[in-house]
């Protein structure tokens, strides 16, 4: 590989990580967002299941 081709192929890796470091948190932030109510609502469930034998003695 030529120079000419190197500097390319580093310049693309470089703005493909750029764009992953900038992609990371919008993506992230949107998946908690889109999870956090199933999540929260099993989580509720399973803590109650799981104290309500002990609040009934």
């Amino acid at each position: 590989m030529d120079d000419h081709g190197r500097h390319r192929l580093v310049g693309w890796w470089a703005a493909a990580g750029g764009v992953g470091v900038a992609a990371g948190p919008l993506l992230g932030g949107a998946l908690v967002a889109l999870a956090s109510g199933p999540v929260a609502a099993v989580a509720i469930a399973a803590a109650l299941g799981l104290t309500a034998p002990a609040l009934r003695r």
